[in-house]
Parts: structure tokens; C-alpha cells; sequence
């Protein structure tokens, strides 16, 4: 794979076009490593409550 930055640019434009997005829903992308997180989840400094995903090296 070598675009892994256009997956999860992708993944996130899916996830804030989706129709429950808009109910308080955050995202914090950073190129290979995704946070899915409520605005009420604590979750700053990525730290808190949060749905994650990422594709390290090989």
C-alpha cells in the first residue's frame, strides 16, 4: 500500500459525509493514524475516550 495518507484522507471524508456525523462528532487525522471521538468524550490531547485506527510499517 502505498498511498496511506489518501486511504485515511478518504476514510475521513466517508466518516464526516456520513448522515450521523453531524451529531457532535470529531475527527483527528494525522496521516496514518485516525481518532473518531465525541466532542464530550475527553478527549483531548487525543488522550481520552476515542475510536482509533492506524496501519504502521510492515
Amino acid at each position: 500500500m502505498k498511498d496511506i495518507k489518501g486511504v485515511f484522507r478518504n476514510l475521513e471524508s466517508m466518516l464526516r459525509n456520513a448522515s450521523w456525523f453531524d451529531d457532535d462528532w470529531e475527527i483527528y487525522n494525522r496521516g496514518n493514524y485516525l481518532q473518531l471521538y465525541k466532542e464530550n468524550w475527553f478527549n483531548h490531547r487525543q488522550g481520552g475516550v476515542h475510536f482509533e485506527t492506524y496501519i504502521e510499517a510492515p
